[in-house]
């Protein structure tokens, strides 16, 4: 299964292996880790502790890394789960000064050092790694393969407007099928990913929109292929579509209609079971009602 966080901006995803084991794609907002670690004990047997065989962290933006950071802090949430390793590409302090839309300046180093609290199963602080291009990782039944990291762009070529390029993007096969994650990957990260990748690499099965729905780009729907789009969060969902700040309609429109089916977060969270049949995603609780737009 592949589930989206009920509470979360929709960029948080927890993929549950079939060794009953995870495999988590960022967290959302610390506000969400009440239920992020909810979610995993509903899903682990009783009496036992989760699993998180590899959190991947796409980038350090806040509403990305909240749980780790929450966890971390606290020795209570620390002992509900077990993390084997961390996949994280950090900017360099060169980078983080270039770039202006890094919130946190000093978020790097404390991602850094809120992985060491953490404990695998062996009782010792989980492997950091640092994905590269080309990398592939296996994880019982998925492969992960690492397409796009921030080395990707010369140091030179940053615009310096947004940090959100910094995202690494991962294609996981799951049961047959592609299925494309990029966090916020915004246009410079874009364009040169389709510059880079031979056409038949974008051919997919699941593509889970850019940076909330909100970084959606022609060059990359013109060359790629996908049954499913999946909207990461409210902002370019079936509820904020008309946004001032969602520039992108146009660009929103014409991917939605390459798909066979669009999935919004905003409508409920989402649980697809692989592999994955058109029309057979379950949508749970609406939360329009009560959600706070921090």
């Amino acid at each position: 299964h592949m589930l989206q966080m009920l509470e979360s901006q929709g960029a948080s995803f927890i993929i549950e292996l079939k060794n009953g084991h995870f495999v988590v794609y960022d967290g959302g907002l610390k506000q969400e880790t009440e239920n992020f670690l909810k979610t995993l004990k509903e899903l682990t047997p009783a009496g036992e502790k989760p699993v998180i065989e590899a959190w991947f962290l796409s980038h350090c933006h806040n509403d990305h890394y909240g749980p780790i950071m929450q966890i971390s802090q606290d020795q209570t949430l620390l002992d509900q789960v077990y993390v084997n390793g961390f996949y994280y590409v950090e900017p360099s302090a060169a980078l983080f000064k270039r770039l202006k839309t890094q919130p946190d300046p000093v978020g790097n180093e404390k991602i850094l050092n809120a992985f060491t609290m953490f404990k695998t199963q062996d009782g010792v602080a989980p492997e950091v790694y640092r994905p590269a291009l080309g990398q592939r990782y296996y994880f019982c039944d998925i492969m992960i393969d690492v397409s796009f990291t921030l080395e990707q762009i010369p140091y030179n070529q940053y615009r310096g407007t947004d940090f959100n390029d910094t995202s690494t993007w991962l294609m996981t096969h799951i049961d047959g099928q592609r299925m494309l994650y990029g966090g916020d990957a915004g246009k410079d990260s874009t364009l040169m990913s389709v510059k880079m990748f031979d056409k038949k690499y974008l051919d997919m099965d699941i593509f889970i929109t850019f940076h909330h729905g909100i970084n959606v780009y022609d060059q990359l729907t013109e060359v790629s292929t996908y049954d499913v789009v999946l909207y990461a969060s409210f902002r370019a969902g079936s509820l904020w579509d008309s946004r001032a700040d969602l520039a992108a309609v146009p660009q929103n429109d014409r991917l939605k209609a390459k798909a066979q089916e669009v999935l919004h977060h905003g409508d409920g969270s989402v649980t697809l079971t692989f592999p994955y049949k058109i029309g057979t995603a379950e949508i749970g609780e609406d939360w329009q009602d009560n959600y706070t737009l921090m």
